[in-house]
């Protein structure tokens, strides 16, 4: 629970609480972005102002529903009202539930089974309606102007007594006659046996008709999709949170090794830690049948645990189970329940599969303590992007191995931490070196964990260990993403919009995936399939520098230059000491022919770089050349032939170390050049062609790079440029034969 929470005042007091929702919301989304958000903003406006006329208070908006209270139930119905009869002029598809009762008010937010009981009212109700419990309906039964309907007497999730449901009737809604005489309810009631039995006849006739045609594969997915959501804590001790995440962690990783079984990832289900989201709107969201909620209690050293298994579309529960163990015996506990999760969804458990399930992974519960600290911090990470939150996890990961030098998923942790400081932080080499030894001794001590292959992997481009990782885990996210890199450096495109598009669909919260598949229809030339996917990577990290970056180089091809400079401010106000930022923003500077500004930037990138290390590490941006292009324009020519030959003696000392760095290659064919030295700039271009011949990038960039203008015209460059199109558009081809189809 957030300190904050922790330490509000409690305040119990009798509530009207009204739960309101977009129906369909989600689908609407997917079919259109803009149009949904125009809905969601004009469905605001509506709630906002008719809230505080009829003297309500917003508590929280969840996603495109709004959780609201009063404190007269007359006013509460009355608002509802109003709200459904705006939202059907602007043709918003709103459900709406109201409930009375006693309400824990804490801080600004609200709690208690009153909150569920409006919750799963609102649910219940049809598009355009208002349902209201009985205790509503008791207290407006005498208000002329407000009409009901009794539906029915029914039982909601975790609530213990049945509810009685009315619909509030008003202009706009069904015609339906209102009566109390006994009579006709009875005779009401009797048909209603008859009716349930035809329909689900019919159901159960369209299911048979439909899965007929269905492909298996898709059958094989519908019915066997899962994500473990996080566990309820309810221990005393706050600092524990992590040992309930360590069990559901620990369950969703043995899920995750059954092949057939879509198990989505830890970071996927985080958004719905501490939410009053309905089971059914979770599984459309997520694209699973099946959710698995828990709880988890800590006394001294003895656990309980409570496991529930839902069927996401209709909101049944099919499993619950109770344990009681002592801590000591978590890891049997965290592997039964996988295998009765497993048995009841009838995914197969090979034998290998159930050994590895079984397997304990240290006899240490102190080495273990200090590892699930660490996949604390390391998840924590991955929501906040602080470096300090991945060398936490690194000191944490290091302590369990000091204490347990045989914990194998500790030093797979340690490599995966470290492999993701050299990546997403741009730090040295070292890094790398650090996360392929740990990645390795992890395998010498279990050859059975995926990560450590896909670390590996992607660290000597081994498309047998990535593959390995996969085998493993089918549904490791990152292993396809690393399957995807691969494929790209490769300049195999088709294949590694495939692949990208596999992870995307196993976790689609991680923005990095999203920036991938846009690059690559940037490529292809698809620029609104592109821009889509740009924009769902802000939209899950409105802060992630790489969608900004995105957006300008499309800018640059599109030769729209002050939009560039746009995207460059951005993404150098995200982040100003980030050297790769002052280089976009320098360079952006340089394309509208600010070259005053330009040469601020470029020099402060010099200072850092030269207050550090002359033979910076391969992370570092390329600046000499491009400063001394600045310099050149404005007339010191000289100190620009200076820096022209330090860039170029800097990417021959990078070549002597990685002779496969395509980098190095285009800037000594930019920088002879622009010099003049033709037949050395075409030299560096063939060995460029030779090592990496298509670039994602290259072919739409080499006619706006402007220290090409020496060679712009010469047959021998445009061959070049037309065979990198050729190809790239080859890889189109046979993308779209593939009949990929994008998830937005």
């Amino acid at each position: 629970m957030p300190e904050d929470r922790r330490h509000s005042i409690l305040e119990r007091r009798l509530a009207v609480i009204m739960f309101t929702d977009i129906a369909g919301y989600s689908a609407l989304m997917g079919k259109d972005e803009d149009h949904a958000f125009k809905v969601l903003r004009k469905n605001r406006e509506i709630h906002n102002q008719l809230i505080e006329q009829f003297n309500g208070t917003l508590i929280k908006e969840i996603g495109d529903g709004m959780l609201i209270s009063f404190s007269l139930a007359s006013e509460a119905v009355r608002c509802a009202i109003e709200i459904q009869k705006a939202c059907k002029d602007q043709h918003i598809p709103l459900k709406i539930g109201i409930h009375e009762g006693e309400m824990v008010f804490e801080g600004a937010d609200v709690l208690g089974d009153s909150v569920n009981i409006a919750s799963r009212l609102q649910e219940a109700a049809q598009e355009g309606s208002i349902n209201i419990s009985g205790s509503v309906y008791r207290d407006i039964k005498n208000k002329t102007d407000l009409k009901t309907i009794f539906i029915e007497e029914k039982s909601f999730k975790n609530v213990d007594e049945p509810i009685r449901v009315y619909r509030v009737l008003f202009d706009g809604t069904e015609d339906v006659e209102i009566t109390d005489h006994p009579s006709k309810t009875t005779k009401r009631k009797r048909y209603i046996p008859y009716l349930l039995s035809t329909g689900i006849i019919i159901v159960i006739i369209i299911i048979l008709v439909i899965t007929q045609f269905l492909p298996e594969k898709q059958k094989i997915e519908l019915e066997k999709s899962i994500a473990v959501l996080p566990f309820i804590y309810l221990s005393e001790d706050p600092g524990k949170q992590y040992l309930a995440d360590g069990v559901m962690d620990a369950i969703t990783g043995h899920l995750s090794t059954i092949e057939g079984l879509i198990v989505r990832p830890r970071t996927s289900v985080e958004q719905y830690r501490e939410t009053l989201t309905p089971a059914n709107r979770i599984g459309e969201e997520l694209n699973v049948n099946y959710l698995i909620e828990g709880s988890f209690l800590m006394v001294e050293d003895q656990a309980r645990l409570t496991i529930q298994l839902i069927n996401a579309r209709v909101e049944d529960h099919i499993l619950y189970k109770e344990y009681d163990r002592d801590w000591n015996d978590i890891f049997n506990v965290q592997s039964e329940i996988a295998q009765i999760i497993a048995n009841e969804v009838e995914a197969i458990i090979t034998p290998e599969v159930k050994e590895r399930i079984e397997s304990i992974p240290t006899s240490n519960l102190t080495a273990y303590d200090f590892y699930l600290r660490g996949l604390k911090s390391y998840y924590t990470y991955w929501n906040r992007r602080e470096l300090f939150l991945l060398n936490t996890s690194i000191s944490l990961f290091k302590e369990a191995i000091h204490i347990d030098p045989n914990f194998a998923r500790a030093y797979a942790e340690l490599a995966n931490s470290m492999f993701d400081i050299y990546l997403e932080h741009n730090l040295g080499p070292e890094w790398v070196d650090s996360a392929l030894y740990y990645a390795n001794y992890a395998l010498s001590l279990d050859e059975n964990l995926d990560d450590p292959y896909r670390v590996r992997g992607r660290i000597l481009r081994s498309k047998e260990d990535i593959e390995k990782a996969i085998d493993l885990n089918p549904n490791s996210d990152k292993a396809y993403y690393t399957l995807g890199w691969y494929y790209l450096l490769g300049s195999e495109f088709a294949m590694a919009m495939k692949n990208f598009m596999f992870a995307v669909d196993l976790n689609n919260t991680y923005p990095y995936y999203y920036c991938m598949i846009g690059r690559l229809y940037s490529t292809f030339l698809m620029m609104e399939e592109a821009e889509k996917y740009y924009k769902k990577a802000l939209d899950i990290q409105p802060d992630i520098s790489r969608a900004y970056y995105l957006f300008m180089m499309d800018a640059i091809y599109l030769q729209d230059y002050q939009t560039v400079l746009k995207y460059a401010k951005i993404k150098y106000d995200l982040n100003p000491d980030r050297l790769w930022n002052m280089m976009h923003l320098a360079e952006a500077y340089t394309f509208v022919g600010n070259y005053k500004e330009a040469d601020i930037y470029f020099r402060n990138i010099e200072k850092i770089i030269r207050d550090t290390t002359y033979h910076e590490h391969p992370g570092s941006p390329p600046f000499r050349h491009r400063l001394g292009y600045v310099l050149w324009q404005l007339g010191e020519k000289e100190e620009a032939v200076q820096l022209f030959n330090e860039q170029m003696e800097r990417d021959k000392y990078m070549l002597e170390v990685n002779k496969y760095s395509r980098g190095e290659y285009y800037d000594l064919a930019v920088v002879n050049a622009f010099l003049g030295n033709k037949e050395e700039a075409f030299s560096w271009l063939d060995q460029l062609m030779e090592i990496k011949p298509y670039d994602v990038f290259d072919y739409r960039f080499l006619l706006q790079e402007t220290m090409f203008e020496s060679i712009r015209e010469d047959r021998r460059f445009i061959e070049v440029v037309d065979k990198m199109k050729d190809y790239v558009l080859k890889e189109r081809t046979k993308y779209e034969q593939w009949g990929i189809k994008g998830i937005l």
